[in-house]
């Protein structure tokens, strides 16, 4: 996963400016775009016992934002873990997970879960961006993740990536023609509430209508029945 990560970070303009044994930093080749990662490879054990108190990314993060005051601003954490089973082990670390993405102290934190199996494919693409939005857009694995989410565990990891790394681009096919909102609504109304819609709009903003002036007309005394009949029609 290291090297996934490693090589998703690099088409999306990031560079590895420092390394260390599981933690790597990533820094954004734009210079107007401050964005910083922290990267660090567990296993389900290690996760079980993390604290970011007690582990090297707190280390290195006091370390590079001594020299760089956007780095402290502008980091976040992602922490990768390595199961051996969906089925079984995530059950085990599920509430681990929540507690960690929750902690608001230091920077974000984004954890993403896989096997070797589940990246195995992805790890042999020589276009891993290509890859990722074909995994994405594949009806059957999206069945199967509806039904059981680790189904099918390249679509499992794929959608986590989507999901956790803000800054991959979520593709968009910019063939799919967008649907008009008065389309919309001429599908999904039926003829009566195409009907109210129209004597609604014709009434214009309710914010702008003058109720106070409306209600004294049809409860005047004098108000006839024409009037009550044509007011509650507009509704």
């Amino acid at each position: 996963m290291r090297n996934l990560l490693k090589r998703i970070f690099t088409v999306n303009d990031f560079d590895r400016i420092r390394e260390w044994e599981t933690v790597d930093f990533y820094r954004n080749r734009n210079v107007e775009r401050k964005e910083f990662y922290l990267l660090e490879v567990l296993s389900i054990d290690d996760l079980i016992g993390w604290k970011i108190s007690d582990n090297s990314p707190l280390d290195v993060f006091d370390e590079l934002r001594a020299n760089d005051s956007e780095i402290e601003k502008n980091t976040s954490l992602i922490l990768a873990v390595k199961v051996r089973n969906f089925q079984t082990d995530l059950p085990l670390i599920k509430n681990k997970i929540l507690l960690i993405e929750e902690d608001a102290y230091y920077f974000k934190k984004y954890v993403i879960v896989y096997t070797d199996d589940s990246i195995h494919v992805l790890l042999q693409s020589n276009d891993i961006l290509r890859s990722l939005k074909e995994t994405l857009f594949n009806s059957t694995s999206f069945v199967a993740f509806k039904r059981q989410m680790t189904a099918d565990e390249q679509y499992f990891v794929t959608m986590q990536l989507f999901l956790k790394l803000p800054f991959l681009p979520t593709p968009i096919d910019r063939n799919v023609e967008l649907t008009s909102i008065e389309a919309l609504l001429e599908n999904r109304l039926t003829a009566e509430e195409r009907i109210l819609l129209n004597k609604l709009t014709e009434l214009g903003n309710p914010d702008t209508l003058n109720w106070l002036e409306i209600r004294g007309k049809v409860l005047s005394p004098n108000a006839n029945e024409e009037d009550i009949l044509q007011f509650i029609s507009n509704f």
